[in-house]
């Protein structure tokens, strides 16, 4: 999903494995229709952080654009505009969740 974080147009990934990425756009990297690159072999996004669900302390949202990741790192509160509602994203993550814990045998 598309986002803005700190002031840069980046990517969101929530991959049930992996967690949480956040990816530096690679077509905003050489002008927004990508024309500079050519036949070039596409590059590869930037990881600008990346998390695993472990490290997830807190989550919040407000409703409208923005999501609030804590991580409990040096980085702080991550935050990234969505640019849209943020309730679809938080519910892919509570499923994500839900499912790793019942996979582990946690029944709350």
């Amino acid at each position: 999903m598309r986002c803005l974080y700190r002031g840069q147009e980046c990517r969101l990934v929530i991959h049930y494995e992996q967690g949480f990425s956040v990816l530096a756009d690679p077509k905003l990297a050489d002008g927004e229709n990508g024309e500079e690159r050519g036949a070039r072999t596409p590059t590869r996004p930037r990881v600008l952080l990346s998390y695993p669900y472990e490290k997830l302390k807190m989550s919040s949202d407000d409703g409208v654009r923005m999501l609030f990741l804590d991580f409990g790192g040096k980085e702080g509160e991550i935050q990234l505009d969505l640019h849209s509602c943020p309730k679809p994203i938080v519910f892919i993550l509570h499923s994500f969740l839900s499912a790793k814990i019942s996979r582990l045998g946690l029944v709350a």
